[in-house]
């Protein structure tokens, strides 16, 4: 993982539009980089393997995939730190 956090790339994986927009906009906010936004589990697991991203904020229930399914199947494919968000 890098050292600065403006190099530290963040993954979004939520279903609700209006909510990661917020995070996304925290995220830019507190320093980190935003490296896109997935609305559903195979959307998410996709973007893992060709952002490449450093860390991934993941909402459980979606569309598609959960993002518990979702997590399991990134980590067997290119682990990748997983922050879980839920209401």
């Amino acid at each position: 993982m890098n050292n600065r956090k403006e190099d530290i790339q963040v993954l979004i994986a939520e279903d609700d539009y209006l909510v990661g927009e917020m995070i996304k906009g925290i995220i830019r906010e507190i320093g980190y980089t935003f490296a896109g936004q997935a609305s559903d589990g195979r959307e998410v697991t996709e973007m893992t393997e060709s952002i490449k991203p450093d860390i991934i904020l993941m909402d459980i229930k979606m569309p598609d995939m959960d993002g518990i399914e979702a997590t399991r199947l990134i980590h067997k494919r290119r682990p990748t730190p997983v922050v879980v968000l839920t209401a």
